[in-house]
């Protein structure tokens, strides 16, 4: 039977590219070598499909048969290791396993119960005895031993019978190794460990003795390739290292030539900036001088402002407190006349009136009379 799997990976030398570095070897040199190197890597190719890496079927039937036998293994491990799991629930496998098997996985539980049992008594038999007769202790053991490897035997051959009756139900045995979550870890492990040594068998099997030969010949040249590769590359390591070096000493040189004119060209600037900040202090100084001498005839002036300002400002105030009493007193006469005006009117008109009622009344007296006190009624009216 012929079983496919991925073969193993071929890994290639890579051609190298062009580095930075590679101004530093002759042009030819550099191009030989890279000639090289793809010329061993196109030779590790034809090697490898001339030794037939790339097969993924077994070609003899002797091979065919031991995967067989061990994928045959497995498929029974991981039935025998689900038979407690199904004694345990009948109820629920009982209509895909059929009479057959359920009378085979009862018998199995029970061969397992009894040794379970006697292990048990083998155990405490051995600790009960153990200062009683020693003679007659040892013959029970050996009879305990004797039904032990007789439940060996039925076990063996009970497990052997369940694995041809599921065999036989192929739905059956699908159904019980889809339970894959009631197998014990351990189990679990055993079958890991049968996988892992299925696939490295059959990568061993793919190779026949002819072209294993050729393999262990092919590595060994390989080996001795290598060596002389790891030679060359510490030679032209050597080599770019000294290179490197000798780069680096001039790039060091030039740096270092141009800090130090840097570093002139720095202090001449310095030089003349300090020279040029003394004399901008210098003149700083005189102007803080000047400065200070002309803020202090300023509050000379502004006092002297203030002063004439409070004269002007007295003054201005005294002048138009004259003026505002000028101005009362001037309202203030020129009420009183018009007051007295006033009063003087209203007095001849009361005269007047007087007089014409009493020459109304006194029209039979003398004319000379009335011209008289008309006289002096004119005299008080000028007065």
């Amino acid at each position: 039977m012929a079983t496919d799997v991925m073969p193993p990976s071929q890994t290639l030398l890579p051609v190298s590219q062009p580095s930075e570095t590679s101004d530093l070897f002759p042009d030819s040199r550099s191009q030989l070598f890279r000639s090289k190197i793809q010329k061993k890597a196109q030779t590790k190719i034809d090697l490898l499909k001339f030794l037939g890496q790339g097969r993924k079927k077994l070609t003899s039937i002797e091979t065919q048969r031991i995967i067989s036998v061990l994928d045959e293994t497995i498929k029974r491990i991981e039935l025998a290791s689900l038979f407690c799991y199904a004694a345990d629930n009948l109820d629920r496998f009982k209509v895909v396993l059929g009479s057959e098997l359920t009378c085979a996985i009862r018998e199995h539980q029970r061969l397992q119960n009894n040794m379970q049992n006697l292990l048990s008594r083998l155990e405490e038999g051995g600790n009960f005895h153990r200062e009683e007769d020693k003679e007659g202790s040892r013959i029970n053991i050996e009879e305990q031993g004797h039904s032990l490897s007789m439940l060996k035997q039925g076990i063996i051959s009970c497990v052997k019978n369940t694995l041809r009756h599921f065999q036989a139900n192929p739905t059956a045995c699908n159904t019980l190794r889809a339970e894959l979550f009631a197998r014990d870890p351990a189990i679990e492990l055993l079958l890991q460990n049968l996988s892992e040594l299925r696939a490295f068998l059959f990568e061993r099997l793919l190779t026949t003795p002819l072209e294993e030969n050729e393999k262990i010949h092919y590595l060994q040249e390989m080996n001795q390739r290598d060596k002389k590769n790891r030679e060359i590359i510490a030679i032209l390591e050597g080599e770019l290292a000294a290179a490197i070096q000798d780069r680096d000493t001039k790039r060091k040189y030039k740096v270092e030539t141009e800090i130090e004119n840097w570093i002139q060209k720095y202090d001449l600037d310095m030089g003349e900036k300090q020279e040029e900040l003394e004399q901008i202090e210098t003149v700083y100084a005189e102007e803080k001088i000047e400065l200070k001498d002309l803020r202090e005839k300023l509050e000379l002036l502004e006092q002297e402002y203030r002063q004439v300002k409070e004269e002007r400002e007295l003054a201005q105030k005294k002048k138009e407190e004259e003026e505002r009493e000028l101005a009362i007193k001037n309202r203030a006469a020129a009420l009183i006349q018009a007051l007295w005006k006033g009063y003087l009117v209203r007095k001849v008109l009361r005269l007047r009136k007087k007089g014409k009622k009493k020459g109304r009344k006194g029209k039979g007296k003398g004319k000379g009379q009335g011209k008289g006190q008309g006289k002096r009624q004119g005299k008080k009216g000028k007065k």
